[in-house]
């Protein structure tokens, strides 16, 4: 725990799976069994760095297809945000052409 007695304490924690473990199963793809032994810390194989750099992952591609997407699909979102902008104006009670 970080932070005793602060207005901010704070607890880290790390998952370690044993190497020794994981690698007495006999399914382990020719690429996989290599990636625990090249990771392992001693006799464990730590979690938190690859789970943040898999997060890293998922959220550049996620980024990459949000803007491919949009890029592939402009003049139907401009479309969309037009009916957005009229049912706005319908729901209060404005004009939607009005610069108000």
């Amino acid at each position: 725990m970080t932070g005793l007695n602060t207005e901010s304490p704070a607890f880290t924690h790390e998952v370690f799976l044993s190497v020794e473990q994981l690698l007495k199963w006999d399914e382990w793809t020719p690429g996989s069994r290599p990636f625990v032994t090249e990771r392992a810390d001693g006799d464990a194989l730590v979690l938190l760095p690859i789970v943040q750099r898999h997060g890293e992952l998922l959220i550049e591609v996620n980024g990459w297809l949000l803007d491919e997407l949009g890029a592939a699909n402009s003049a139907a979102l401009e479309d969309a945000k037009k009916l957005v902008v009229e049912r706005n104006a319908v729901l209060s009670f404005t004009d939607p052409d009005s610069s108000s």
